[in-house]
């Protein structure tokens, strides 16, 4: 009887969170109920699913939801104002993102989880209130999840931000379009840097992140135009794609020892990248990872690396000589498509055969005469 007992317990609670859960289905949207507000909440009235009305510009939610599913408002460009009652738990991920004329927003005392990038390009935003919850504490214009020790989002108009030496992970979208950023100071307690977490700050120039830091993610520091050097520490052991992407004054970065692959499009169309060390902890250099850096004149692939991804260095109008080492045993497709100052391909001596074989043919065609007199 105890053991049923506690089997009962435990379907009850896997309904529950079923019942809770910020994702929403199609199945969930056709069985939802609209208001006359466009506002579309799930049957049983637990879950506010979505907003049908991008043109809505106030709204109170209500009594009695639990649950912000993810994306619930995004796009709504219009809502300036909404009001949460104090049975909301959950607000999903990217819940608010886009609503650009969003001033404030009041998070009551129920709430006990706020999913990653929930106010991302919330433009207008001017503050964010905490009613009587310790979870969460606003401080310099940061949303702050105490328990979970991450930023989750910023709005302030500061030039030069210092993140407070409580936090171990800047969440997604966090400093997204922060535009009168021009430094920030990352404390030794970070260890990961989310996805598009500082994407699109255009003035920010100076940056030093901290040798605690493992991960980068997903566009970091995508459309960061004015950012012109940055290190990678070597306690950095992934990168994630984009994240480097369309930072077009970033002349110089040093890479850290521990990655292992650069991943797709981590440096596309950084136009003012001159050189670039790859080390030799790096085995895959990936599709479009240095797609259109337009002033990269010369580079050295390392014997760990095994694979060049397609388009790779396509449009690097600069690249004038590239050495190859004998481990690359994988080549994409047009890897040095537009390269239309290369010269020299430096590959060891005695392998003609070996590259001939693995080099795409109109490239080995076009480029053969030079690995000729090279060897």
């Amino acid at each position: 009887m105890e053991n049923k007992q506690k089997t009962n317990e435990s379907v009850n609670s896997s309904n529950v969170e079923l019942k809770l859960s910020t994702e929403v289905t199609d199945e969930d949207i056709v069985n939802g109920i609209e208001d006359e507000f466009g506002v579309v909440y799930s049957a049983d009235g637990l879950r506010l699913l979505g907003c049908e009305n991008e043109c809505i510009t106030e709204y109170k939610i209500n009594e009695g939801t639990k649950v912000i599913c993810d994306g619930a408002f995004k796009w709504c460009k219009s809502l300036k104002y909404i009001s949460l009652p104090e049975t909301i738990l959950l607000i999903g991920n990217v819940s608010f993102i886009w609503c650009l004329s969003l001033q404030e927003i009041t998070i009551p005392k129920s709430v006990i989880t706020i999913g990653s990038g929930a106010f991302a390009q919330c433009n207008s935003l001017q503050h964010i209130k905490i009613i009587d919850n310790l979870r969460f504490v606003v401080e310099n214009d940061m949303l702050i999840d105490v328990k979970r020790q991450k930023l989750l989002a910023y709005w302030g108009k500061k030039s030069d931000i210092i993140i407070p030496d409580t936090i171990k992970e800047i969440e997604e979208s966090a400093f997204c379009r922060s535009k009168s950023m021009h430094k920030i100071t990352i404390p030794n307690s970070v260890k990961s840097i989310n996805g598009w977490a500082f994407e699109e700050c255009e003035s920010l120039q100076h940056i030093i992140i901290p040798d605690t830091v493992t991960t980068i993610g997903v566009g970091a520091f995508d459309k960061c135009k004015s950012l012109n050097q940055i290190t990678i520490p070597n306690s950095v052991t992934f990168i994630d794609y984009l994240a480097f992407c369309c930072c077009e004054s970033l002349k110089q970065i040093k890479l850290s020892e521990s990655i292992t692959k650069i991943s797709n499009q981590s440096f596309s169309y950084c136009k003012s990248l001159e050189n670039i060390v790859i080390p030799n902890s790096v085995t895959a250099i990936d599709y479009m990872a240095f797609h259109y850096c337009e002033s990269l004149q010369q580079i050295t692939i390392p014997e760990s690396v095994v694979s060049i991804g397609k388009w790779a260095f396509f449009g690097c109008k600069s690249l004038q000589k590239i050495t190859i080492p004998d481990s690359v045993t994988e080549f994409g497709e047009d890897v040095f498509f537009a390269c239309e100052s290369l010269q020299q391909i430096i590959i060891p001596k005695g392998t003609t055969d070996k590259f001939k074989k693995r080099l795409p043919k109109k490239l080995w065609d076009k480029l053969y005469y030079l690995k000729k007199a090279v060897e």
